[in-house]
């Protein structure tokens, strides 16, 4: 099992092939609340 919880992905803004100039990385902790569903697990209904 991974000890990672955080996903990255890269988001080329500028929507074409070239240089990493306008690339954003973008990163998300899968631990974060506000991305865990209402559920029994994240004390929901």
């Amino acid at each position: 099992m991974s000890s990672s919880s955080r996903v990255c992905t890269t988001l080329d803004l500028a929507g074409r092939d070239g240089p990493d100039e306008d690339a954003t990385i973008v990163c998300l902790d899968l631990r974060d609340p506000a991305l865990t569903p209402p559920g029994p697990r994240a004390g929901g209904p």
